[in-house]
């Protein structure tokens, strides 16, 4: 079901390792950085200088009041 693809995302925390593979290659990051915003918050969907990964999932789970967002660096 879409809505439990980040089911679990609420229980990251700073330093948890993400790994994430694509054509063959893994690809490692770790957390720096957890907020909650409201929808119209759209400026953490912006370009960064640096490489990246940032995961939004809708906050509580199951509604549309606010947005979790974990943002990751690669190591």
């Amino acid at each position: 079901r879409f809505k439990d693809v980040f089911g679990l995302l609420h229980e990251v925390k700073p330093r948890d390792k993400i790994f994430l593979f694509h054509n063959q290659k893994k690809f490692t990051y770790e957390i720096f950085d957890i907020r909650v915003v409201k929808p119209t918050e759209i400026d953490v969907l912006g370009h960064t200088k640096d490489e990246r990964l940032t995961l939004i999932t809708c906050t509580p789970l199951g509604t549309n009041l606010k947005r979790l967002v974990v943002t990751a660096k690669r190591v």
